[in-house]
C-alpha cells in the first residue's frame, strides 16, 4: 500500500506546482491604504489565494481513460485499464503527466499487473521552437525481473510542426537508469531520443503515435525501445467523450529471465477534461 501512495503522489503533486507565487497584496482600494500610504492593519483576505487555484485548475487539459474486457466459461478472464494524460500550458514552460495502470486475471490468477508514469517539463525559449526538457519516469511490473524502474534524462525537444491539423516534435537527451531489486541495480547512463506525432483527419478522428529510444552508452546492445500508435474516435463532443483504439510495444534487449517483448492491444473510453474545443460555424 505504501508503494502506491507514493507514486500517486508523485504523479499528483506536480499539479499543484505554479509558475510563480502570488501573494495578494493590499490595493488603492484597500481601507489601509490611503494616498499610497499604509494607515492601518488590512484584514486577511483568502481570495487571492482561491483565485490562483482556480486559474491553476483551469490551466490544465487532458484527458482520463478506462477499459475492461472479459470472458467467462472455458475461459475466464478480466482486463482492465486504466488511463491518465495531461498538459499544463504556461507562459514559460509546459508540465506533461501521463500514467497507465493495467491489470489481467485468468481463472483466479493474477497474470498482469503493471504501473507506468511520466512526468516532463518543457521550458519555452520566446517564439523558437527548441525546448529544454527534463523527464521522470517510473515503471512497476510484478512480472519483470525488478521491483521499480526509474528514469531520469534531461536534453531539447525540437517543434516540427503545429498547426490545428498536425501536432510533430523529436526529443533529444541523455540520462541514467537504475532497476531496483533487479540482478543489475547499478546505476545505467543512457542516450534518450523520441518523438511524437498527432494527426487531425477531422472535428471527430485523429490518429497519434509515438517512440522512445534509449541506448546504454556503455553498451549500445543494452537499450529500450518503446513505441505505441492509436486512433481516436470523438463520440459525444457536448461530453468531450470518445472512444480509442490502439497498441503499445515495449521492448528491451536484457530482461534477466522474463520476456524481452510485450506488446498490450486495447480499446477505452476517453474522457476529456479542460477547454472544449470551438465549433466551427
Amino acid at each position: 500500500m505504501k508503494r502506491w501512495v507514493l507514486l500517486c503522489a508523485a504523479l499528483c503533486a506536480p499539479t499543484l506546482w505554479g509558475d510563480d507565487i502570488v501573494v495578494p497584496l493590499p490595493s488603492g482600494d484597500d481601507p489601509a491604504v490611503m494616498d499610497g500610504e499604509v494607515t492601518g492593519q488590512a484584514e486577511p483576505s483568502l481570495s487571492g489565494w482561491s483565485l490562483r487555484a482556480f486559474d491553476e485548475v483551469n490551466r490544465w487539459k487532458g484527458e482520463a481513460s478506462f477499459g475492461l474486457n472479459g470472458s467467462d466459461g472455458n475461459s475466464q478472464r478480466f482486463n482492465s485499464r486504466f488511463g491518465y494524460d495531461s498538459v499544463r500550458e504556461g507562459p514559460r514552460a509546459d508540465l506533461k503527466l501521463n500514467a497507465t495502470y493495467a491489470r489481467t486475471d485468468a481463472r483466479g490468477n493474477n497474470v498482469e499487473d503493471r504501473f507506468l508514469h511520466t512526468i516532463r517539463e518543457e521550458w519555452k525559449l520566446g517564439d523558437s521552437p527548441w525546448k529544454p526538457y527534463a523527464q521522470v519516469q517510473g515503471l512497476y511490473d510484478a512480472f519483470q525481473s525488478f521491483d521499480y524502474r526509474l528514469t531520469l534524462d534531461a536534453g531539447v525537444a525540437y517543434q516540427i510542426q503545429k498547426t490545428e491539423t498536425v501536432d510533430s516534435q523529436v526529443r533529444f537527451g541523455s540520462g541514467a537508469l537504475k532497476q531496483f531489486g533487479s540482478p543489475d541495480d547499478r546505476w545505467i547512463p543512457q542516450a534518450s531520443l523520441g518523438g511524437d506525432w498527432k494527426y487531425k483527419i477531422n472535428d471527430r478522428n485523429s490518429l497519434t503515435a509515438g517512440i522512445d529510444y534509449f541506448p546504454a552508452y556503455d553498451d549500445f546492445g543494452n537499450f529500450r525501445l518503446n513505441s505505441k500508435a492509436a486512433w481516436e474516435v470523438m463520440v459525444e463532443p457536448r461530453w468531450q467523450l470518445g472512444l480509442r483504439i490502439g497498441a503499445m510495444s515495449r521492448y528491451q534487449s536484457r530482461a534477466f529471465g522474463a520476456r524481452n517483448h510485450d506488446i498490450d492491444y486495447f480499446a477505452e473510453i476517453v474522457k476529456k477534461f479542460g477547454p472544449k474545443p470551438k465549433e466551427k460555424g
